[in-house]
């Protein structure tokens, strides 16, 4: 990565293959990651890491991506951090809730629809 410091990346996945992959080719990206395996855990380490950017799971224990998100935006550090909230739901139905509590820097993907490399050019393109 280009610049000075580096990009740190909360990575909100219940599934631990799945989040250690994306951490993984985040890494492999030049990027600082933290894996979260929980809606709370999520807020907590945003609150002590204050990421660059998150990548949310729809379905997390504890509490829902839609919690979490509207937690997070509740803060002021989290009013304009980039979100993108990912799902292995057949519909997208959800997305009005998350855009209602999110905002629009708020972006929207399934899971089955992206590979890891494409995951992480669309973060890289949220960074830039």
């Amino acid at each position: 990565m280009s610049e000075d410091k580096q990009k740190t990346i909360l990575v909100a996945e219940d599934e631990f293959d799945l989040n250690s992959a994306l951490c993984t080719a985040l890494i492999e990206a030049g990027y600082k990651t933290v894996p979260a395996y929980n809606g709370k855990d999520t807020v907590d380490i945003f609150l002590k890491e204050k990421p660059d950017f998150i990548l949310l799971d729809i379905n997390m224990p504890i509490m829902s991506g839609i919690e979490v998100l509207e937690k997070i935006r509740g803060y002021e550090e989290g009013k304009t951090v980039p979100v993108s909230i990912f799902t292995n739901r057949g519909s997208m139905d959800f997305v009005s809730d998350a855009v209602a509590v999110g905002g629009m820097n708020t972006d929207f993907f399934t899971k089955s629809e992206f590979s890891l490399d494409q995951i992480v050019e669309r973060v890289k393109a949220r960074l830039s």
